[in-house]
C-alpha cells in the first residue's frame, strides 16, 4: 500500500519574531544607564502563529500563486511497473469520486469547488508552531510537488510580511516628521542669526584667531602686573633707607 501511496515532499522555513529595532546605544544624557530588554511575549509568537495559518492568507497566497499549479498531473508512464501503479491509481481515484458523488446526492455532502479544495488540501498539509522556547516559527507545507511547496511558503511570508507591514504601519507619521522637520528648520535658522547678530555686534571675524589674540593679551596683562608688583616692593623695602 505505501508504494501505491503519493510521494510527499516536505518544505519549510524557519522565521525569528523580534520587536522593532534590536538598539542597545544609551542616551548621552542618561549616567550609568542601563539596556533592559523583556524579550518577545509567548502570546505574542502564537498570535503570530495563528496569522500565518490563516485562511484568509492562505485564500491571498492562492490568488498569487493561481489554481491552475495545484492540478499535480503526474508524469507518463514508462515501465510495466508504472503503468500498473497509474491505473490503479486511477481506479481508485475514480471510486472516491463515485463515492462522493453519491454523498452529495443524498445530501451528507456539500459540493465543494476547485477554490476551496485547494485551499483544505493546503490548511491540512500546512503546519505552523514555535521552535521550543526560542522566538523562532517553523512553518512547514507537505504537498507532491516540492516546487510549488516551496512557492506556496514563500508566497505566505510575503503576504504575511504586507499584512504586517501595514498593519503596524502609522498613516499620519510622514506628516508627523514634516512637522519635526520644519520645527527644527525654524530653530537652527533662529540660532544662525543670533550668532550672526552677536558677530557683528563684538566685531569677531575668526573666533579662533581673536580669542588667540585675547588670551596673548591676557597673559600680557598678567606679566606686566607681576613686573609691577615686583617694583612696587622693591620701593617698600628700600623706603626706610631713603628717609635716614
Amino acid at each position: 500500500s505505501l508504494m501505491y501511496l503519493t510521494n510527499q515532499y516536505e518544505s519549510y522555513a524557519l522565521l525569528m519574531v523580534q520587536l522593532g529595532r534590536e538598539n542597545t546605544q544609551v542616551p548621552i544624557t542618561v549616567d550609568n544607564g542601563g539596556v533592559f530588554s523583556s524579550g518577545v511575549q509567548k502570546e505574542e509568537i502564537n498570535s503570530y502563529v495563528n496569522l500565518l495559518s490563516s485562511r484568509s492568507l492562505i485564500e491571498t497566497a492562492l490568488d498569487e500563486i493561481g489554481e491552475e499549479r495545484f492540478a499535480f498531473e503526474a508524469p507518463p508512464p514508462e515501465t510495466f511497473l508504472q503503468h500498473f501503479k497509474h491505473y490503479a491509481k486511477s481506479a481508485a481515484r475514480w471510486g472516491k469520486n463515485q463515492v462522493e458523488e453519491g454523498l452529495i446526492i443524498v445530501g451528507l455532502k456539500n459540493r465543494m469547488s476547485d477554490r476551496v479544495k485547494i485551499v483544505i488540501l493546503i490548511e491540512r498539509s500546512l503546519s505552523v508552531a514555535r521552535e521550543r522556547d526560542s522566538n523562532v516559527i517553523r512553518i512547514g507545507l507537505r504537498l507532491p510537488d516540492p516546487t510549488l511547496a516551496q512557492l506556496t511558503i514563500e508566497t505566505l511570508i510575503d503576504k504575511y510580511h504586507e499584512r504586517h507591514v501595514k498593519f503596524r504601519q502609522t498613516n499620519n507619521i510622514e506628516a508627523a516628521f514634516r512637522g519635526q522637520r520644519d520645527t527644527y528648520k525654524e530653530q537652527l535658522l533662529s540660532k544662525r542669526n543670533e550668532i550672526i547678530a552677536i558677530m557683528n555686534r563684538w566685531k569677531i571675524t575668526s573666533v579662533e584667531e581673536q580669542r588667540a589674540e585675547l588670551i596673548k593679551n591676557v597673559h600680557k596683562a598678567k606679566y606686566a602686573m607681576s613686573e609691577k608688583e615686583s617694583l612696587k616692593q622693591e620701593l617698600i623695602t628700600k623706603r626706610p633707607i631713603i628717609l635716614e
